[in-house]
């Protein structure tokens, strides 16, 4: 129709960010949604894909529109029913020279793997998947090492069969790597790695095997940071009570949990509050939902002692 048109028209010219941010937002809202209102027919479907292939422009490197960009093409190549055709482009622009093309590809590989793949789609092709990913957690700049961080961990969690994500286990290392490299740099983009390790802990605990003493002594230090935000410093903890929650006994074997997880909690514990008037005004309402380093402190050692158990025993 014609507010399709106008819409595709904006998004085509790249007038300003702004502008084609919001259409792109509003076409997706409006006509490619599950619960979207507007009909549209293979021919529209089809337009909207050249469209759209056409107006990428990676020189420009605006990664706010590409990515917008990339959720309107998962969406139409989904609706086309050829989500592997948008595979084979995503492979190509990943060896692309332009920074911005690969993590462009990193970034459409996420959302697939997200939304709109299978768990068999995604497990016939995890050896070309792998192949992308390890490659671009080489890559020499660290927002395509992130973007490759993120699309890797949603692929992970987007299989259902254990023991083909345990084949890829001897990337883990790589992955915690890159989380320290990133909250060094940028701590916002290492708290959104931070949250993707913990979903995939919560799906895939086996997945730490073997490198369980890493993780702890990783997150032990994030924990025990306080150049970080106390949202930063909770994430990490709640990875070590996702892991201890799925697997206990890895935990109870690994000794960083008692040269460096617990007191790491030891000294979140007397990070308290300093003002009495704050304190004293302070509900038990407010503490449950706080993410100061005590009270997550509390938290986090409350649901570690209940899954390790009682005859799990610290040395003095």
């Amino acid at each position: 129709g014609q507010v399709a048109q106008s819409l595709l028209e904006t998004i085509r010219n790249d007038r300003s960010v702004q502008e084609s941010s919001l259409s792109c937002v509003l076409l997706k809202k409006f006509f490619l949604e599950e619960q979207a209102s507007a009909k549209i027919s293979p021919e529209d479907l089809e337009q909207m894909r050249s469209a759209i292939m056409d107006s990428l422009n990676f020189a420009a490197g605006n990664n706010q529109v590409l990515k917008r960009k990339g959720e309107l093409l998962s969406k139409i190549y989904a609706k086309q029913s050829k989500s592997e055709d948008l595979l084979k482009l995503l492979v190509q622009w990943a060896t692309a020279d332009d920074a911005a093309s690969r993590e462009f590809s990193m970034y459409v590989f996420e959302i697939l793997s997200d939304i709109h793949l299978t768990s068999d789609q995604l497990t016939n092709y995890k050896s070309d998947f792998m192949q992308i990913f390890e490659k671009a957690l080489q890559d020499r700049e660290i927002s395509v090492r992130v973007a490759a961080f993120k699309a890797i961990t949603a692929f992970f969690n987007g299989i259902d069969d254990q023991d083909v994500v345990l084949q890829f286990i001897t990337v883990m290392p790589k992955l915690l790597d890159i989380v320290v490299e990133t909250l060094k740099q940028n701590e916002t983009h290492g708290l959104t790695a931070l949250e993707s390790m913990e979903d995939l802990t919560k799906n895939h605990p086996e997945i730490w095997k073997g490198h369980t003493s890493q993780l702890v002594n990783v997150i032990s230090q994030v924990m025990q940071n306080k150049d970080f935000d106390e949202g930063t410093r909770a994430a990490a903890a709640e990875i070590v009570a996702a892991l201890s929650e799925q697997m206990p006994a890895a935990l109870r074997k690994t000794d960083e949990c008692k040269t460096m997880l617990f007191p790491a909690l030891a000294q979140m514990l007397t990070e308290v509050e300093q003002d009495d008037q704050v304190w004293a005004e302070t509900t038990d309402e407010d503490e449950s939902l706080a993410k100061d380093p005590a009270n997550t402190a509390v938290s986090i050692i409350g649901r570690i002692s209940n899954d390790l158990g009682e005859k799990t025993t610290l040395a003095a």
